[in-house]
């Protein structure tokens, strides 16, 4: 009896540990602790709109993922940090979600000088997944990182695709460029291509990201008079940049790529910016019904069509899920680093050929760059539309 009494004592102690040792459940309410998925995006700053963007993206996945069940019995939670378009906050939110709140794998960021600061701060260092999902500078995924990935096309694939439809078919040869500071490195990528066509810039000028008033480099470009001025840089001031130029009677045709490829452009600018070009991976113009039905879905809850951030968002985040649904996690948060290392090697061994909204996934071990198609758009009527297909460049 003795003996018993002891034994039943023993597991009485023993059971409880063990739950707790998993960090598997909600002592409260008997529930498996959900799966952490961070997030650093801008909800304010430059590129605010590709950051909330991407947010309500991920918030639409796990909605239909946790309406199923979730994963595994457990319910997935998006945790969301603002980085403010910022490298410096950036870093912090992406510590904060690495060591406090123990997340698994990072969505984000979504620009590419706060995703350069993350992969080098904290992907690389601590040994956490974070994929940015509209950084698209060469210099990224440069040097093989093992724990940063690219969900955009890269800048100069972009910008070759730009150079080759102003060079071949609109037959221009006069190019001028005006670009931001941190973003030199897509000015170099568009003057390598132009050397192809033994072209190069008349005049390349620089601003400050934020910067409204661009008369001063302007000034300097209209002596040259362009065909094309290559705007690299986002929304807001390439807005700007185009009305003041309009206004200094410059006609140039305005082009640019991914950083200005969103409807706010279409939205603040009006009939200004009426025909600018730009390059985009993910767009709602293309017909797949699976993106149609991404797309109502989206306008339905929010109100308005998704960019290409959401998109991207929206297919990496499900690349993670994938992960965590076909490997064989722990959840222990004791184990935590080889959780993460099993969603590393993941993306990196099983994603070849992942059929995504954007396009087909294209990450191994030695790329970690989704994909490198782009379509052509130009706005009209209002909103940017397919100019060329990827499937024709």
């Amino acid at each position: 009896m003795k003996k018993t009494l002891a034994l039943i004592f023993a597991l009485a102690m023993v059971l409880p540990l063990a739950a707790c040792s998993q960090g598997s459940s909600d002592p409260a309410s008997g529930e498996l602790e959900p799966i952490k998925i961070g997030a650093v995006l801008s909800q304010t700053g430059t590129v605010a709109h590709a950051g909330i963007n991407a947010q309500r993206a991920c918030e639409i996945l796990l909605e239909e993922v946790n309406a199923a069940g979730g994963i595994k019995g457990r319910k997935v939670e998006l945790i969301v940090e603002n980085s403010n378009t910022e490298p410096e906050r950036a870093v912090t939110a992406a510590l904060k979600l690495t060591n406090e709140n123990k997340v698994l794998a990072i969505i984000g960021p979504d620009n590419t000088s706060t995703a350069i600061a993350v992969r080098d701060q904290v992907a690389e260092v601590d040994e956490i997944v974070s994929i940015s999902v509209t950084g698209s500078s060469p210099k990224l995924t440069e040097g093989n990182p093992r724990w940063f990935f690219r969900g955009a096309t890269p800048a100069n694939y972009q910008m070759s695709a730009l150079t080759k439809y102003m060079v071949d078919e609109l037959k221009f040869t006069k190019f001028a460029v005006l670009a931001d500071a941190t973003l030199t490195d897509q000015a170099d990528a568009l003057v390598a291509d132009l050397e192809k066509y033994n072209l190069k810039p008349l005049a390349i000028e620089t601003h400050k990201s934020g910067d409204t008033n661009f008369n001063g480099q302007l000034i300097k470009i209209k002596p040259y008079n362009p065909e094309a001025i290559i705007f690299i840089g986002y929304v807001t001031e390439c807005a700007s940049a185009i009305k003041q130029a309009r206004d200094m009677g410059i006609d140039a045709q305005f082009a640019g790529s991914i950083g200005i490829v969103y409807q706010e452009l279409c939205d603040i600018g009006g009939d200004i910016v009426e025909g600018t070009l730009g390059t985009i991976g993910f767009t709602v113009a293309n017909p797949d019904p699976r993106v149609q039905e991404f797309a109502k879905k989206f306008k339905e809850k929010y109100g308005e069509e998704p960019d290409h951030a959401a998109g991207q968002a929206y297919d990496q985040l499900s690349l993670v899920l994938d992960a965590i649904r076909n490997e064989d996690l722990s959840f222990d948060p004791k184990d935590i680093k080889s959780d993460r290392t099993l969603i590393r090697d993941y993306l990196e061994n099983k994603t070849y050929g992942y059929n995504g909204l954007t396009a087909m996934i294209n990450y191994t071990k030695e790329e970690h760059t989704a994909y490198k198609m782009v379509n052509v758009m130009q706005i009209k009527g209002g909103t940017w539309t397919i100019l060329v297909p990827s499937s024709e460049l």
